[in-house]
């Protein structure tokens, strides 16, 4: 939402590219409902259907994080325009997430066009939600647009010269090399991607998971590069960094154990790439639907190993 950056997340076996978006925890429905009601007391409630619909957004509860975002627009003044603005943003994650990628991009333009009206033109959250924009337009094969609107937010952060703006500018990095992956261009990728580690790695602690995912987007170049050895190399830094993070139950890790296990079938260890298959379907499966790509994905590689090594 608004402050936020929200990356690229590719679950294609031919791709096997992720990266981090949001970094909260799946929390169980009741736990949620006891939260909200303890914040409600507070009469803080706007902002808690906020958090509330994230956290069921990341959950995989797209359904109900609906229902808190859409209330927040039914409850919220017009003048309260950070808030409309969030919620916008929380549709269209959650648009993004169903793969409605044409609502999406919709209620990122309602965003834009209403902080445009209120904020200057070089302000941090209307660079977010062109980087966000960009990354819709990625998602539809639109390149060419999605470079054009993560250029401006680029533009947008490197106006600023702190730690928050390098980060943010990492960011614009990494989904411009994810960009240039997709063209095959995978020199450029290289540059962005290794320029995005160098500001992670000068202004971030060294456990920090934004570090494990410039290592995994590393390594996925890398191995589309064919460099099998270098790409396990970025991976295993990835999850190390994830492992000391991260709950050991994280989405996140899931992807990297999913890249991991595709590294393995390719070199022909098929015993680690099933083992690393199967820990990636254990984690998807507690906090996604089963029809969820990523659940799909996992799935797939676990039976199609299985089947090689019956081969065998």
């Amino acid at each position: 939402m608004a402050g936020s950056i929200f990356r690229l997340t590719e679950v294609q076996e031919v791709d096997g590219l992720w990266t981090i978006r949001l970094l909260l925890c799946k929390q169980e429905e009741n736990d949620l409902m006891k939260l909200y009601e303890h914040m409600t007391k507070k009469k803080e409630s706007t902002i808690n259907l906020l958090a509330l619909g994230t956290a069921l957004s990341v959950s995989g509860k797209f359904d109900q994080a609906e229902r808190f975002f859409r209330r927040t627009l039914r409850e919220l003044s017009t003048e309260d325009y950070s808030n409309l603005a969030e919620s916008y943003q929380g549709l269209a994650v959650l648009s993004a997430e169903k793969g409605d990628y044409e609502i999406s991009l919709g209620w990122n333009q309602k965003a834009l066009e209403l902080l445009e009206q209120k904020l200057s033109p070089d302000h941090s959250d209307i660079g977010f939600i062109y980087n966000n924009i960009g990354i819709i337009y990625w998602q539809t094969d639109q390149l060419e647009k999605a470079l054009e609107s993560l250029e401006k937010a680029l533009n947008i952060f490197q106006k600023v010269d702190d730690e928050d703006s390098s980060h943010r500018v990492a960011a614009c990095y990494t989904n411009m090399a994810l960009i240039w992956k997709r063209l095959k261009k995978y020199e450029e990728a290289l540059n962005y991607l290794y320029a995005a580690l160098a500001l992670n790695e000068k202004f971030l602690p060294s456990d920090h998971s934004s570090l494990a995912e410039s290592h995994n987007n590393i390594g996925t170049v890398y191995r589309c590069l064919g460099d099998l050895d270098l790409a396990l190399e970025h991976y295993n830094r990835s999850l190390s960094i994830s492992l000391r993070s991260l709950p050991s139950e994280h989405r996140n890790i899931a992807i990297i154990y999913y890249n991991m296990a595709i590294i393995y079938e390719t070199a022909n260890d098929l015993n680690l790439a099933l083992s690393y298959f199967e820990k990636a379907s254990n984690i998807f499966s507690k906090a996604l639907p089963a029809d969820h790509p990523q659940q799909i994905g996992s799935d797939s590689g676990v039976q199609r190993v299985k089947s090689k090594l019956n081969k065998n």
